[in-house]
């Protein structure tokens, strides 16, 4: 492969549907914990709510595909549950 995509690299055995799963949990809690999609601290407006569903889904899917425990999956909850009540 040439070009930009020829130094893509995917480690771990990750799938490549856990892979976009993973970005998109990612990308989902980034914008929660940037404070953007509160309405004020601790309550999510109604694309704040939509982005903290959209992360719960990729999570649970996670899990379900194995990725991670439900140890992991709680404690990736709860830091979405610290993010919305500190940012906003």
């Amino acid at each position: 492969m040439n070009g930009a995509g020829a130094s893509l690299v995917i480690t771990d055995d990750l799938k490549p549907a856990n892979l976009v799963l993973e970005v998109i949990a990612r990308n989902a809690e980034r914008e929660i914990a940037y404070g953007e999609k509160h309405i004020h601290r601790g309550t999510l407006d109604y694309h704040g709510q939509s982005y903290r569903r959209i992360a719960e889904i990729a999570l649970h899917e996670l899990h379900e595909n194995d990725r991670f425990d439900h140890e992991e999956l709680q404690e990736r909850l709860e830091q979405i549950d610290a993010a919305v009540a500190s940012a906003g």
